[in-house]
């Protein structure tokens, strides 16, 4: 088995897809349980639910929006995550995070757009690939 030799894979593809897909709806869902965990800790007294709300819009609407363009734009949705991996880290340093704040900003927001972004851009390599074969085949 040779594996820099490049041969379609629909199945490997799919997986890719599904998977980096999965990370950016989990990346929703985290946004939703952020505002959630607010809730929890400062309570309701001090602001409204839909002052949270507003803060959670855009990131959420973000997550949104790399969920859609992936859909049908790879290239595009990766080149998103990998610019947002890149400006949550330069926040980071700038906002002067502590360890325990870094800690959990890697393994539940740059992480998972590292991770998403680079199974895009595999996918979306993956069906150059098949599509070169499929005109060669012609």
């Amino acid at each position: 088995m040779n594996l820099l030799v490049r041969t379609c894979n629909y199945g490997r593809m799919n997986i890719q897809r599904v998977i980096a897909r999965a990370v950016v709806a989990a990346g929703i869902l985290v946004t939703g349980a952020a505002v959630v965990g607010a809730f929890a800790e400062i309570g309701y007294t001090a602001r409204t639910p839909l002052e949270y709300a507003e803060q959670a819009a855009v990131p959420l609407a973000i997550a949104i929006v790399v969920f859609l363009v992936g859909l049908w734009f790879e290239v595009l949705a990766a080149l998103i995550l990998m610019v947002g991996a890149v400006a949550m880290i330069v926040w980071g340093f700038l906002a002067g995070w502590d360890a325990a704040l870094w800690g959990a900003m890697v393994v539940f927001v740059i992480g998972p757009m590292i991770v998403s972004g680079m199974l895009y851009l595999m996918a979306s390599q993956e069906q150059k690939v098949c599509d070169l074969e499929e005109k060669v085949a012609k």
